[in-house]
């Protein structure tokens, strides 16, 4: 599951990684900016499907397995990690 949780992420890096060089390359035409942001969308609509239909259900389940008080500390630990807390 983390090797996939990686993959998924490195690939999102990736295409966001790339949006600024394409765009400094040159100043885009309309058309160009239009076919970049169709790729990128059904990039991430691809992976967001995974996502949802193999992440997540796997997530849940894990976080099932967890105590209450297992819970609270992760919760605590994603929102230090965030900088809400």
């Amino acid at each position: 599951m983390l090797r996939r949780l990686v993959a998924v992420a490195f690939l999102i890096a990736s295409a966001w990684t790339i949006t600024p060089m394409a765009l400094a390359a040159a100043p885009p035409q309309a058309g160009e900016i239009g076919a970049f942001c169709s790729i990128l969308s059904g990039t991430l609509a691809k992976h967001e499907y995974r996502e949802e239909n193999n992440l997540f259900p796997e997530w849940r389940r894990a976080w099932a397995r967890l105590a209450a008080v297992e819970q609270k500390e992760m919760m605590a630990r994603a929102q230090k990690l965030l900088g809400e807390g």
